[in-house]
């Protein structure tokens, strides 16, 4: 009995298809298969098999995104203007 397939379409960076190919070609494998073993440990364990949290970089990164968008937007149209932004510690 053959088994109904279905089609997963999904959108992933260009550069890391490019990086995981490479890989995949040297082991002999071939992304539908990888794709296909993830599907199988996730539908018999129930659970994804590798933690989906970000790095301590990343975390540190997040933070510091978030704490600059608190921060006032300043436009700044010479440079004699930002010289003097960052001369003046008072102005943030």
């Amino acid at each position: 009995m053959t088994r109904k397939k279905q089609r997963v379409h999904v959108t992933i960076d260009a550069d890391l298809v490019d990086e995981v190919n490479h890989v995949l070609a040297k082991i002999g494998s071939k992304p539908t298969t990888l794709i296909t073993a993830l599907y199988q440990q996730v539908a018999t364990t129930g659970e994804i098999p590798f933690r989906l949290d970000l790095t301590e970089r990343e975390k540190a990164d997040l933070a510091v995104r978030r704490a600059s968008q608190s921060r006032p937007t300043k436009i700044v149209h010479s440079v004699a203007k930002l010289d003097s932004l960052y001369d003046d510690d008072d102005e943030y």
